[in-house]
């Protein structure tokens, strides 16, 4: 359900400042829900299974996971955009690098690392 809801949020009429700003908005928003889930309300103690999600935890990992979904659409739409000037260009490019050491742990794509080299020296 959380990749359909993610799927059908309209991101085309955005520019891409804005999908910029957004894309950090959601990093921060599925953070705060995986907090969430940690929380002692969000947690049932069982003493053979261990600690697991209850109903709160549950809500809150589903929320995270569409978060996280709609993040992930964020950076995939900034990659379709042809920017119009240098200050586009820099927002663009720093999205998919944060994006890339997000989901790589490093920026493991040469080309993106050399259109950074390129566009920023």
């Amino acid at each position: 359900m959380a990749k359909t809801q993610a799927d059908a949020v309209e991101l085309s009429g955005l520019n891409i400042s804005q999908l910029s700003n957004l894309f950090d908005v959601f990093k921060a928003i599925h953070h705060q829900w995986l907090e969430v889930g940690c929380q002692p309300f969000a947690e049932s103690h069982d003493p053979i299974v261990g600690v697991r999600p209850n109903a709160a935890g549950d809500l809150a990992e589903q929320e995270a996971s569409r978060a996280a979904l709609i993040r992930d659409r964020i950076a995939d739409e900034a990659r379709l955009r042809r920017p119009q000037d240098d200050w586009q260009r820099d927002e663009a490019l720093s999205l998919r690098i944060k994006d890339e050491i997000l989901c790589e742990g490093a920026i493991r794509d040469r080309d993106l690392l050399m259109e950074a080299v390129k566009a920023w020296g």
